[in-house]
């Protein structure tokens, strides 16, 4: 019996349009949720109730993650009260919001949101769970009321949590905090590499000293990165130039690719054809290789004499990337160039994404490129890391 394929599944098509897509484009408000923590809370299992709900006496733990998007808030309406004292105006203080399944945390009754309302952080306490219905991914629709949090409530909070927009995740708040600052580090270092300085519109082709190198070009096109929102690089891709694999720029720029069963002595050769059929600058096109013979013309390159040092610092670590050799590892100086290696060299061998500088602190183009390889390399990795679900 052959199969039947739907020409129509309108049920995954419906899932598909609600969960992957209408659920991003929702008009949100940011807030700061704090997790009932039911692992460590301690209530009279009685009476599902602490002596007091926050505060000194009360025996609850919280979760607290930031920035978590609230759709569908249905606002809060004045009402007229007519007591003993009076006719007076009164606010229903009952209202009630949309936590989406993307977000991967589950709301309980008894978890506290503050958001702004009107330049006004008012706090509210989660007093029912509604669940859109029996599907994969259901939405839950939390009623709230207003609460108020006594002295004390921050020594309540056990883990620290933000929701990243961008990957669409929960990170703990260190590694939030480092995708936030690295994600501003590397648009700083792409607007500067698509500067005036960096770049000619003309040539289609960044420069450096009025040199063009198509090495880093084809690198800046392979490597694998993240690109913000909104952050176009501005670069050619020329399939034909080939990559040495014992160059200095994948040496400084690749390391986790470079073939390190040589050493590396600095030549360069004079390419006698033109890259670009518009610009006579490529006639004297430099490749740096490393070679058995030569000489070192690695000044013609950047106005760094450390270049030649730091790149010999990097194979090394390469070659004897072991426990022994980060003992004794001491960074040489405080220079820019020197910084960049020593941040290659620490997150490759700890796999840590700690943030370094929340601007760029590259000085020139060649830089730049290696600060590009750092920080895309950091990001990708907190994307493979995945995010964390709270249930």
């Amino acid at each position: 019996m052959q199969p039947i394929i739907r020409i129509t599944d309108y049920v995954e098509e419906y899932k598909t349009l609600v969960h992957d897509y209408y659920s991003k484009v929702n008009n949100i408000v940011y807030a700061t949720y704090y997790q009932l923590n039911q692992d460590t809370t301690q209530y009279d299992p009685h009476y599902l109730q602490t002596y007091h709900k926050t505060g000194e006496f009360s025996g609850r733990k919280y979760k607290k993650i930031h920035m978590v998007p609230l759709t569908t808030i249905i606002q809060v309406l004045p009402s007229m009260d007519a007591a003993e004292k009076g006719v007076s105006f009164s606010y229903n203080t009952i209202s009630a919001f949309t936590i989406d399944s993307s977000v991967k945390l589950v709301p309980h009754v008894g978890d506290i949101s503050t958001f702004n309302i009107n330049g006004d952080y008012v706090t509210w306490e989660v007093t029912n769970v509604e669940y859109s219905g029996p599907l994969d991914n259901p939405y839950y629709r939390c009623n709230i009321r207003q609460t108020r949090l006594r002295e004390g409530f921050d020594d309540q909070i056990d883990f620290e949590y933000m929701y990243v927009e961008y990957a669409k995740c929960i990170y703990s708040i260190t590694d939030a905090t480092n995708f936030i600052y690295l994600m501003s580090r590397f648009t700083e270092v792409v607007h500067f590499l698509n500067s005036k300085s960096c770049y000619n519109h003309n040539l289609a082709y960044h420069i450096f000293n009025k040199n063009c190198f198509p090495e880093i070009e084809n690198i800046l096109n392979t490597v694998e990165s993240l690109v913000p929102v909104g952050t176009l690089f501005m670069t050619h891709n020329y399939n034909t130039v080939v990559i040495n694999p014992q160059s200095i720029f994948m040496l400084l720029c690749l390391p986790k690719v470079y073939d390190i069963t040589k050493d590396p002595i600095f030549t360069f050769t004079l390419q006698t054809e033109k890259i670009n059929p518009r610009a006579n600058v490529y006639i004297h096109y430099k490749e740096y290789i490393t070679d058995a013979v030569g000489s070192n013309h690695i000044q013609d390159i950047i106005d760094n004499a450390l270049i030649e040092d730091r790149a010999m610092l990097l194979l090394t670590f390469l070659k004897n990337n072991t426990e022994e050799y980060m003992e004794t590892y001491v960074k040489p100086s405080d220079d820019v160039f020197t910084n960049l290696i020593d941040e290659w060299i620490q997150f490759i061998y700890t796999n840590t994404c700690s943030y370094v500088s929340e601007n760029k602190i590259a000085t020139n183009m060649f830089e730049g490129v290696i600060e590009y390889c750092i920080i895309s390399n950091k990001l990708i990795s907190l994307l493979s890391k995945g995010g964390i679900t709270l249930s």
